[in-house]
């Protein structure tokens, strides 16, 4: 089985920015240069579902009336996932991309770049990413229970061999040995928050007081993959 990788900017320079979505996904599941026994998947990031019922609704129509295979893909880490998107941000604008160290070696990528993150830009996140997850539940809701299979982020991480069975056998593709899985990236941000945030020690007691209920502390101990 052959799998072949498409960038969102493809579609958009084979399409008008107006044009209807089915057309765009039809771009990916209908080109006449794909053979019959090719798989064709892409990655849709969380903060790239459109908002608005109609929008989801329509996304929704379109994988249910193609029967395509839906792998979400779900971190509970709010603050490492805040912390994440708040690095490469910074990265971003320094020109360094964190994907550029994929074949780096795990004793040259260190947990050491510190950035200020204030209260206010942890309380913007974590509100963003609880409406991008309210509007992924949606999604989720009107696609047929059968095509969708969720996967959390640190099972993934702690049961792989578990998790990549069922992905098998969602997918319906055939086993392979873990042996065969090849790494290619390496794990960052596995520090204590304490030593990546710099003003840490002043935002911890504001944020635990404020998202009571959620394990904050365990959160900013641990994260989901220790392994590289």
């Amino acid at each position: 089985m052959t799998f072949r990788s498409h960038g969102i900017s493809e579609l958009q320079e084979k399409l008008p920015g107006n044009s209807p979505l089915d057309e765009k996904l039809d771009l990916l599941y209908r080109t006449n240069t794909l053979k019959k026994e090719m798989a064709i998947g892409f990655k849709w990031m969380v903060n790239q579902i459109p908002e608005g019922r109609q929008q989801l609704k329509m996304l929704s129509h379109y994988i249910n009336a193609n029967n395509v295979s839906v792998i979400s893909l779900e971190r509970d880490n709010l603050i490492r996932h805040c912390f994440s998107l708040f690095d490469a941000r910074q990265r971003h604008l320094r020109g360094v991309s964190v994907h550029h160290e994929v074949h780096t070696s795990e004793k040259e990528i260190k947990d050491e770049i510190m950035w200020t993150i204030t209260m206010k830009d942890w309380s913007h996140c974590m509100r963003w990413f609880d409406r991008m997850e309210k509007i992924r539940g949606e999604l989720l809701s009107y696609i047929e229970p059968e095509n969708i299979l969720r996967i959390k982020y640190k099972d993934l991480c702690s049961t792989e061999t578990e998790e990549l069975s069922k992905l098998q056998s969602f997918l319906g593709i055939g086993e392979f040995r873990k042996s065969q899985v090849v790494h290619e990236q390496v794990k960052m941000h596995k520090s204590n928050l304490s030593r990546l945030v710099k003003n840490w020690n002043e935002v911890y007691p504001e944020m635990m007081e404020i998202y009571q209920g959620l394990p904050i502390e365990q959160w900013a101990i641990e994260a989901e993959c220790q392994r590289a």
